[in-house]
């Protein structure tokens, strides 16, 4: 059921159309452009760190600096990309549906992100907003009206998440002739999970941000201890939507892995039905594990070992989804294409990134840890280098059956390898730092880390490399590539 979308429609018929295809395209540009600003932002922090000092900023313009990253990436391109832009792409087609069930509000979910983009970016861009990604109350609170119009722009785009997520369960419930459960590839398993945490956590972050527009205007006193509030407050509610929702990345991550794995080794993935309860239980324990972001003021000793035994229990369901992947190919006749190559990459990084996990789930290790660059890494290297990877994998998979050409698979290579190491430069030489002692968030740091700083940034620098020719070549593909239909991997 391919539909070739590479056609020359009017811009009307485009923006008002409910088609997923299209829709899913026009997510894919506007997260294309923020991660593009994004990465900008990025290469100005690193080569800012090159050496200790001033380079290119004073420590203010840094810190807006990292706050557009941080906001950007996360919110705009990491949490939004494989549901809003593969789910279009590719659950319609699982279903064998022209349509979600609803599309009138797959194209509402795409304006409220759209316009919420536009609204976060701008007041970025404009206004000098340095709170973090995080956006911790007493600062986010007492700044000025940029913080308060930033936090609007965010709320659209929790209450957008929210619709897409409750799009998806009622396609996946009314699939057509009741297609039985145990059919379903894993990838619309996967987004089934992430939606239902989706759904409920998107509604804690619109109402932790609609608690702050009062408290901005000083109206009540939920968050300012002077009225009686407890600053604490927010950066609890903050977590408890920001914790699960890094795997709201990771379950359409691991679903996406999954059928590339089926597809290109030629065989059907090995436990299916543990594979389900491990996407299950990886949605149901990351909604109890946030408290181990806290520090130990914010709680008693028994919550901490409580949560953190809690965000330990995250690592059995991981383990046994990795060791079906690894059986899966063990012997397998495997085509090493494109989306194979990113999948096979994505199991490395999300090892490392699990190994990472737990040392900061561990109390003793993670105390000392947490407020390190060792942090850093390990979360860039669980949604760069794991759900990005992954979303490039699902990219490349439906890339052809979506715009009906074909791109170079010889560039293709290079640029994943080249996002590979440049990953594994920068954000290993951070873990080593970390362990180190090194503190995150900081615009300077001591001449003894010098060395590792450079070698972080030449990291950085090859990653962007490969992003660039990345970009590149889809692009050239629209005008250039081979015409292909909708079996086109099985064609190679």
């Amino acid at each position: 059921m391919t539909r070739n979308i590479n056609d020359s429609q009017n811009r009307k018929s485009w923006l008002l159309s409910p088609d997923p295809d299209r829709i899913g395209i026009m997510y894919l540009s506007v997260m294309l452009a923020s991660f593009i600003l994004g990465g900008i932002m990025a290469a100005l922090i690193r080569t800012e760190l090159l050496s200790p000092g001033e380079i290119l900023m004073d420590a203010h313009s840094f810190n807006r600096v990292f706050t557009f990253h941080g906001i950007v990436m996360i919110f705009l391109f990491i949490i939004p990309a494989i549901p809003t832009t593969l789910g279009n792409f590719a659950l319609p087609r699982i279903l064998k549906t022209k349509d979600l069930a609803h599309p009138r509000m797959n194209q509402l979910s795409f304006w409220l992100f759209a316009v919420g983009s536009l609204f976060t970016i701008t007041f970025l861009l404009i206004n000098s907003v340095s709170t973090g990604w995080t956006l911790y109350t007493p600062y986010s609170a007492t700044a000025s009206c940029r913080v308060t119009c930033l936090t609007a722009g965010l709320g659209l785009l929790a209450f957008s998440s929210a619709l897409t997520g409750l799009n998806f369960i009622r396609s996946i419930h009314r699939r057509p002739g009741r297609t039985s459960w145990a059919k379903l590839p894993l990838f619309a398993w996967a987004l089934y999970f992430g939606s239902v945490v989706n759904i409920l956590v998107s509604l804690v972050l619109g109402a932790l941000l609609f608690l702050l527009l009062p408290e901005r205007f000083g109206v009540t006193g939920i968050f300012d201890a002077s009225l009686g509030g407890d600053p604490a407050l927010f950066k609890k509610l903050f977590w408890l939507y920001a914790y699960p929702a890094v795997f709201i990345t990771i379950l359409p991550a691991m679903g996406v892995v999954s059928d590339s794995i089926v597809k290109f080794s030629r065989r059907p993935i090995y436990s299916y039905r543990a594979m389900v309860y491990s996407f299950a239980a990886i949605a149901l324990f990351s909604l109890f594990g946030w408290g181990q972001y806290l520090q130990s003021g914010e709680q008693t000793s028994f919550s901490a070992t409580i949560f953190s035994l809690l965000a330990l229990l995250l690592f059995v369901p991981s383990v046994v989804v990795v060791l079906n992947w690894l059986a899966t190919l063990y012997k397998a006749s495997i085509r090493l294409s494109t989306p194979m190559l990113y999948a096979v990459m994505f199991i490395f990084l999300f090892l490392l990134a699990s190994i990472a996990g737990l040392f900061l789930g561990n109390l003793t290790t993670g105390a000392y840890l947490r407020g390190t660059y060792f942090t850093v890494a390990y979360m860039h290297y669980l949604l760069l280098g794991g759900t990005m990877m992954a979303f490039l994998a699902g990219l490349h998979l439906w890339w052809p059956k979506v715009f009906g050409r074909m791109f170079s698979e010889k560039w293709a290579a290079l640029a994943a390898i080249l996002i590979f190491l440049g990953i594994n430069i920068s954000f290993f030489t951070q873990l080593l730092v970390g362990v180190r002692g090194l503190p995150r968030r900081f615009f300077n740091f001591p001449d003894e880390f010098l060395c590792e700083s450079k070698v972080s940034s030449v990291g950085a620098y090859v990653l962007i490399l490969g992003m660039i020719i990345l970009v590149s070549y889809l692009v050239h593909s629209l005008r250039s590539g081979r015409f292909t239909q909708d079996d086109s991997w099985d064609e190679t």
